[in-house]
């Protein structure tokens, strides 16, 4: 985030404007004086425009060197034309005699604002991403922190935009700014290979005793409508069936936790997910694929002295758990142990609202405690107080290890971040959470 650096400013006095990378918007402009940029002209308001013209989807930021004076600020724009007179800007404004301001604002007028303390060294940015605007702080030798965000779902953000800078006093000595490039909005996304595969059932993980897995499918049977006399034959499909084909697998005879204790008993139904990470172990937004199916079959074989099981499913209509016929989803939580709340930023699991509710899957391979309840939850800002709870996406208590799937009610509007939530008595819990668009 604000890693592309556009102007360092470390160059001999010159301007306005700060150099040819620059325009100058009104009758003040922004000089280089000793190695930082300040305002040309004392007492007015210095405006400058970076020439690069970015997508609707870009960042700006500033390091602030020397701070404005008291009752003054330094501003950053986005999403500019060449004029200024359309934007997004943050106001960063000193306030000696009570507390500094950073404020969220367009060319119609105030959004939302924040209070901090302003210290040199510090930078402010603003990263505006499809309908999202985030306003960002980092100290000096720091981390960025989410201070103020707003979502607007009438706002055009595909068009492009400048990137700007006003000031009234103070110096900047580092300008950034860079394009964001959209991709499909679901999560991690790349070729892998097998080994970064886990395998999930029962609440177990058998990644250890997996060999093969395999095929992942979900298939739609057809109906044949067609008549002897119709000319051209139709077809209504059917509820889709998915499995996961056949595991083979190294015979564990584990008490309780080996291939042979969770799996051995055929003509049972399974909640299984197998979480494909992408070049490494599977992280919060790699692709996931949930499925309920009937384990058919289960067998111990001989291969040059290795005793290898043999596992077959079948395909059991999912719709028939959760009402809907989706299997691919991005995993929230990646058998990760958690002791507490979430209060940490979810997936930008897509860009944007769908309105087709959510299937919910969990693996619960650890627990010390009372109960837990595993949820859902999605947000159209991705921060902590954005966080809500997706209705009907929630496991109900629970008390012990185990898996299960769950499902939304089907128009249900699901908003674009989502991550994991855990509340209940406990002290520990180690999961897995899938949540799957419909």
């Amino acid at each position: 985030m604000f890693d592309t650096i556009s102007d360092g400013f470390g160059r001999a006095n010159m301007g306005p404007p700060p150099s040819g990378d620059w325009t100058t918007v009104g009758s003040y402009g922004l000089a280089i004086n000793t190695l930082v940029c300040v305002n040309y002209s004392a007492g007015e308001l210095g405006v400058a425009r970076y020439n690069t013209l970015y997508t609707g989807n870009c960042e700006v930021a500033a390091r602030i060197s020397v701070l404005p004076a008291d009752g003054k600020s330094i501003y950053l724009l986005a999403r500019a034309n060449a004029g200024l007179t359309t934007y997004y800007q943050i106001e960063i404004n000193r306030d000696d005699a009570g507390d500094d301001v950073v404020t969220l604002t367009s060319n119609v007028g105030p959004i939302v604002s924040a209070t901090v303390t302003l210290v040199a060294g510090d930078t402010f940015g603003m990263r505006l991403f499809g309908k999202s605007i985030e306003v960002y702080q980092c100290p000096s030798g720091g981390s960025y922190t989410m201070i103020a965000s707003q979502y607007n779902a009438a706002d055009v953000n595909s068009l492009t935009g400048y990137v700007a800078m006003k000031m009234q006093s103070g110096a900047v000595d580092l300008f950034f700014s860079k394009n964001i490039l959209i991709t499909d909005g679901y999560g991690t996304q790349g070729r892998t290979v097998g080994k970064f595969a886990r395998v999930y059932a029962a609440g177990y993980d058998i990644s250890g005793d997996t060999k093969t897995i395999g095929p992942l499918s979900a298939e739609f049977e057809q109906a044949n409508l067609a008549s002897m006399v119709d000319a051209v034959k139709g077809y209504l499909p059917n509820h889709a069936t998915a499995s996961i084909g056949a595991l083979n697998g190294i015979f564990n005879n584990a008490a309780t936790t080996g291939l042979n204790a969770v799996l051995a008993g055929p003509g049972v139904k399974r909640h299984v997910v197998v979480a494909l990470g992408m070049r490494a172990a599977p992280a919060m937004g790699d692709p996931a694929f949930v499925v309920t199916c009937n384990q058919l079959d289960y067998g111990v074989t001989e291969a040059a002295g290795a005793v290898i099981a043999n596992v077959k499913f079948g395909g059991l209509s999912q719709p028939d758990e959760v009402g809907f016929a989706a299997f691919w989803g991005h995993v929230l939580n990646a058998n990760v142990q958690r002791t507490g709340a979430n209060t940490a930023t979810g997936i930008d699991d897509i860009l944007g609202v769908t309105a087709n509710g959510l299937v919910m899957a969990w693996q619960l391979t650890q627990f010390s405690g009372t109960n837990i309840t595993l949820t859902a939850q999605h947000a159209d800002v991705n921060a902590n107080a954005s966080f809500a709870n997706i209705t009907g996406a929630t496991s109900g208590a629970l008390t012990a290890i185990g898996a299960g799937t769950v499902g939304t009610a089907g128009g249900l509007a699901i908003k674009r971040y989502l991550r994991w939530q855990a509340s209940g008595v406990y002290t520990s819990a180690t999961f897995v959470l899938v949540a799957i668009r419909a």
